[in-house]
This record gives C-alpha cells, sequence and structure tokens, in this order.
C-alpha cells in the first residue's frame, strides 16, 4: 500500500506468497510480449520480494521454455 498509494496501513492486507503466475495459470511467462517483460520486470523492481517469490517457483517448474524465467531474469537484472 506504501508502494503504491503512499498509504501506510499496519495490518497485513497481502501474502507475498502468493505467487503472481505460473504454468496452469491464466497468467504465464510465456504469453508475455518482450514489452510485456520489461513492465513486469519494472513491477517486480518495486516488489522485491514477490519477483524472489515468483522467481523460484517457475525454476522449481523446469519448465522454461513455458516460464521463460531466464528472460526474465536478465531483464530484470538490468533494471
Amino acid at each position: 500500500m506504501k508502494v503504491l498509494f503512499n498509504i501506510t496501513v499496519t495490518e497485513n492486507l497481502f501474502n507475498e506468497k502468493f505467487l503472481s503466475l505460473g504454468p496452469g495459470e491464466p497468467a504465464i511467462s510465456a504469453y508475455l510480449c518482450s514489452a510485456g517483460f520489461i513492465r513486469m520486470a519494472q513491477e517486480f523492481k518495486r516488489f522485491p520480494n514477490q519477483y524472489k517469490v515468483n522467481r523460484d517457483y517457475l525454476k522449481e517448474c523446469n519448465d522454461p521454455e513455458i516460464t521463460c524465467i531466464s528472460f526474465l531474469e536478465n531483464v530484470y537484472n538490468r533494471l
């Protein structure tokens, strides 16, 4: 809430362990165009814990053609 809306909230509203994307989900990395990857990486820079959760899960899937994890990591690391 602080990052997105500059509002301080004392209670925990979101569980950062929830995935944003992955195989079998409506949003998987392979569906994104390069501009989508850049946008996603920019958002993950704002939420590094969420990036780590998603990155680790995509690596565990062990399907680089579907997850495109190396492309996501490259874009993220270049920002």
